[in-house]
């Protein structure tokens, strides 16, 4: 098996900045992909990284 990744993706509970962002992404899509669970360590990019992905 392979190491952990440095960066450890977040759950939406431990994002309270983003965490309506990321439920509605679920609800939408079934799930949140670990690259936006990730990023949403920094808010202001994931609310970028969103912008270009989705209408949100």
């Amino acid at each position: 098996m392979g190491k952990p990744p440095r960066v450890r993706p977040l759950d939406v509970g431990e994002a309270p900045e983003v965490a309506d962002l990321l439920e509605t992404y679920r609800k939408e899509r079934g799930n949140v992909p670990n690259m936006f669970r990730t990023v949403a360590h920094r808010p202001r990019h994931l609310r970028t990284m969103l912008g270009h992905f989705c209408a949100y």
